[in-house]
């Protein structure tokens, strides 16, 4: 515990300290992995965790889809 904050809440410390919550480390980390995955920075067959869109749509070619129920 950092001097002086130990009264503080959770929040406020976060602030203070200009840190993220650990939840939203986590979401960073995800983020970065499907990006390295899908750029083929890693050695992993991305088609086994994303689709790509197939729709002539502008932009990149690295959109990916979100299959429907």
């Amino acid at each position: 515990m950092t001097k002086g904050l130990e009264d503080m809440n959770y929040y406020y410390r976060l602030g203070v300290l200009n840190m993220t919550m650990l939840e939203m480390g986590c979401v960073q980390g995800d983020i970065t992995e499907a990006f390295n995955t899908s750029k083929k920075f890693e050695d992993v067959n991305s088609n086994l965790f994303f689709k790509r869109s197939e729709l002539g749509l502008r932009g990149h070619k690295f959109k990916l889809v979100k299959p429907r129920a």
